[in-house]
């Protein structure tokens, strides 16, 4: 009867909520990212082993922002469909 459509309704609306918060979890992790790209790169010219090591450091966050990145880009594919 009657509670069978408030059900439906609710659950829907439960759905919404959620798609809703998943989205607004997409957009955090986007802008985390973006905010994490802005590291100043080392000079890669200098001999001095603070900058190789800075420069190897900034490396590897790059390749695991840019692993992140796509990750989030997947994720973004798949709650937009």
């Amino acid at each position: 009867g009657s509670s069978t459509g408030s059900s439906s309704v609710n659950t829907e609306r439960l759905f919404l909520e959620l798609d809703r918060v998943r989205k607004m979890q997409v957009e955090l992790s986007l802008t985390h990212l973006a905010q994490a790209g802005q590291f100043p790169l080392a000079n890669p010219q200098s001999d001095d082993d603070k900058d190789d090591d800075a420069l190897r450091t900034y490396k590897r966050n790059n390749g695991f922002v840019s692993e992140k990145e796509e990750k989030v880009r997947i994720l973004v594919e798949k709650v937009s469909e």
